[in-house]
């Protein structure tokens, strides 16, 4: 195994089971990386979630993994051939993605053989709130949300280390009693993406700022917050572009039905998305939850200003190349789109900003988090020890 450049609290060589909740493309090269320094098993909770529109090529999936053939029942994954993976073989380590509800049996099955002491247990986490306090539904704060939280720190009280995919999901662990030795705080990101420098001579319609977003048209997205921004900005040298597809997609259009320059444009991949980014002035996504939301790292790959909420983890990478505004504020939206679309300037400025962040999130800056907390799994009073 390739141990080059392998931070010095790693633990090189163990034999690792990792559970992910879909086959996701954009994380592919991070199991790969993993799979140079230790003996790494992948297990999919699913393939994919029915609104994902991206499949895995066979020549892109990862070695040696294997996807769970388990039922879902509420939301969860109930899968029972995770539970005989483990019980026929014997990992030095255990790393779970925590996501949803959807991963609760995985944790648990994986929480059970670390109290047996069939190997150490790490949790990697976007998580930042309490569940269901970013939910409205009366039904999920009045029933789920406390024995969630019980059965979140249940669950934290018996992992050995956590990585943690933001810096509201790291202090969220703190704020939940974890011993901040045991959190690695990671980033996130995106491998595949190719954004050149934009020439703005050779853009289409480039007489009009246009503001992009791209997003599954779901309530959460806040794409309709950014509708109603754009109609009281009231600039005709001004157009949105709303790409991707969802359930509340019909909803959105009537919305945005009579406002001139507002366009929906479908799902987009390939050689249509990477259009819709060179051709873009700012993107913008107004979520009112987000755990990150990698399309503002692929905004950045193009070298696009961006305008994001203050409940996203992607706060993390918005430094001078873009705009925080409250969550579901419509006025102040509205404010920073007309800041941003009237100053030529100021988007300069901004893009140049974002290429320089977003070129400094590599590979090693996913990894190399995984990898110290598998050390302090494997290790913790050698690791305690250390500088």
């Amino acid at each position: 195994m390739q141990c080059d450049d392998l931070p010095a609290d790693s633990s090189p060589g163990k034999k690792v089971l990792f559970v992910h909740n879909i086959m996701a493309p954009y994380r592919l090269p991070i199991f790969r990386r993993l799979s140079q320094y230790h003996d790494v098993k992948l297990f999919f909770l699913r393939k994919t979630h029915e609104y994902r529109k991206w499949q895995v090529r066979p020549d892109e999936a990862p070695p040696n993994y294997r996807v769970s053939r388990g039922p879902v029942l509420f939301g969860a994954v109930i899968c029972l051939d995770l539970l005989w993976e483990l019980l026929r073989t014997r990992y030095e380590v255990v790393i779970v993605g925590e996501s949803s509800l959807e991963t609760v049996p995985a944790c648990l099955m994986a929480l059970f053989f670390r109290i047996l002491g069939r190997g150490r247990l790490v949790l990697v986490t976007e998580r930042f709130q309490n569940p269901g306090s970013h939910v409205r539904k009366r039904f999920l704060n009045r029933f789920a949300r406390a024995p969630l939280v019980i059965y979140l720190r249940f669950l934290y009280k018996g992992c050995d280390a956590f990585v943690a995919c933001s810096s509201k999901a790291a202090a969220h662990l703190r704020r939940s009693g974890v011993d901040e030795k045991k959190v690695f705080q990671s980033a996130q990101a995106v491998f595949d993406t190719q954004g050149p420098s934009r020439d703005e001579t050779q853009r289409k319609d480039a007489n009009l700022v246009t503001i992009l977003t791209v997003a599954y048209l779901e309530d959460r997205k806040g794409i309709d917050l950014l509708i109603k921004a754009f109609k009281a900005m009231d600039d005709h040298k001004t157009r949105l572009i709303i790409a991707g597809d969802g359930e509340i997609r019909a909803k959105l259009e009537a919305l945005a039905s009579g406002t001139k320059g507002v366009t929906f444009v479908g799902y987009v991949e390939g050689a249509k998305k990477r259009d819709l980014f060179l051709n873009a002035d700012l993107f913008v996504l107004p979520s009112r939850f987000e755990t990150w939301g990698l399309v503002v790292n692929e905004a950045m790959h193009y070298s696009l200003p961006v305008i994001i909420t203050d409940v996203m983890g992607s706060t993390d990478i918005v430094d001078g190349n873009g705009i925080i505004v409250p969550a579901g504020n419509v006025d102040l939206l509205a404010g920073a789109l007309k800041k941003l679309t009237g100053s030529r300037d100021l988007r300069a400025s901004m893009a140049r900003r974002a290429r320089d962040i977003i070129g400094s999130i590599d590979l090693d800056a996913v990894t190399k988090p995984l990898l110290r907390a598998i050390g302090r799994a494997v290790e913790p009073k050698q690791r305690e020890s250390l500088p």
